[in-house]
């Protein structure tokens, strides 16, 4: 996401899901943007999103949820192979003078009684939060004009509460 050169330019580049936070550092963050830049044909268009940084859930997970699973019943599905359900599990450590936060999950598969026959722990994965008026002037610094701002892929309005930001972003000459 740093640095790739594809010999051509396009109309649209999309970061999908949160990928973005997953470069950690401003100087990876702007490599990128300069290379989506160097990709994208006049007046094209970046689109991608990101967690909406609250400071309420912040506050949570720093105190009393700090150190605990939590189920995340929409993440949960039914196993494809075996059919049987699986529960989803996650915590997360906040940094915050750092902007980082460390996501750990667990998923447990269970049989038709309830009993859980397998425990899967997932690798933490760390990532960067921002906040909106952060990645409109991190846009606007590296040649990008925010568009819109939604807050899911059905265009929802944002709001200072909603869990993601979708932005679309126009390229300046």
């Amino acid at each position: 996401m740093r640095s790739f050169d594809l010999g051509r330019v396009f109309g649209l580049v999309i970061i999908p899901v949160g990928s973005l936070q997953l470069l950690l550092t401003t100087e990876d963050q702007i490599a990128c943007l300069r290379c989506v830049h160097g990709h994208l044909a006049p007046g094209g268009r970046l689109a991608f999103e990101l967690d909406n940084a609250s400071i309420a859930v912040m506050a949570e997970w720093l105190t009393y949820r700090r150190g605990i699973l939590q189920r995340n019943p929409q993440r949960d599905y039914r196993h494809p192979v075996t059919g049987r359900q699986v529960y989803s599990w996650g915590s997360r450590e906040y940094h915050p003078s750092q902007q980082r936060y460390i996501g750990r999950s667990v998923t447990e598969e269970v049989d038709d009684h309830g009993v859980v026959v397998r425990r899967t722990y997932g690798q933490p994965m760390e990532a960067r939060y921002f906040h909106r008026s952060e990645v409109e002037h991190l846009l606007g610094r590296w040649g990008f004009e925010v568009e819109a701002l939604y807050s899911d892929v059905s265009k929802s309005e944002f709001r200072g509460d909603s869990p993601s930001m979708i932005l679309v972003a126009q390229r300046r000459e």
